[in-house]
């Protein structure tokens, strides 16, 4: 039974003022919070151990999973002050399996047995996932060969991998936590075996009103 942990503490301040009454995991997209869609995608691969880190607005987070949803058990880890995106970590039962971790605002389309298989092959601390991005540049961007200017790129799209807020991590690299806020980037850096997981379907990390208004127009389409 691989544990999932999700990380829902923050404010959201991207979306507030929405995020004033409601915590961001509870906003919806395709009908349900986003939270339930995160935890349902992970029972139907047979995931059952849930740990929520929860701080701003926890109580109406509480309310709406209780102690699980659709056969699944859920138990909360309260952070008294943000502790960033990592350091609710330290405050969990010591594991003795590699655990997922995911920020609990990203959807996404994985097999997440594919991700733990990447993981143990990998010998790795941490397994990253990455998700393509593409931006468009709102200006003709100049092109230079060495120091000669030879021309303008008109508003050309930048395609870049980015984290996409889901994570295998080996119960080692709890230790490596210091106390106060800590986010996953620093995590990272401390570990020296790392990996990473294409995504390939979809992803959304709804963190703000454009991405949350793509996500209900995309999701499950």
């Amino acid at each position: 039974m691989i544990p999932v942990v999700i990380m829902c503490g923050g404010q959201g301040m991207r979306l507030h003022p929405l995020t004033e009454t409601h915590p961001k995991p509870l906003f919806k997209v395709g009908g349900k919070a986003i939270l339930e869609q995160i935890i349902e995608g992970f029972v139907a691969q047979g995931f059952r151990k849930f740990w929520l880190c929860v701080n701003y607005r926890a109580g109406l987070i509480e309310k709406h999973f209780g102690s699980g949803i659709n056969g699944c058990k859920i138990k909360y880890v309260h952070e008294a002050e943000p502790l960033g995106t990592a350091g609710a970590l330290r405050m969990l039962p010591k594991f003795d399996t590699p655990f997922i971790v995911s920020n609990g605002d990203v959807l996404t389309k994985i097999t997440y047995g594919n991700l733990m298989e990447t993981h143990a092959r990998a010998n790795t601390q941490i397994t990253v996932c990455l998700a393509l991005h593409q931006h468009q540049l709102p200006f003709g961007v100049a092109r230079f060969e060495g120091d000669r200017f030879v021309g303008v790129d008109e508003k050309p799209i930048q395609s870049v991998l980015v984290s996409a807020g889901i994570y295998v991590l080996d119960p080692s690299t709890v230790a490596l936590i210091p106390d106060g806020r800590f986010d996953m980037p620093d995590l990272i850096g401390k570990c020296d075996r790392l990996a990473y997981y294409p995504i390939e379907d979809s992803w959304f990390d709804v963190g703000n009103f454009v991405d949350l208004a793509r996500a209900n127009n995309e999701w499950n389409q």
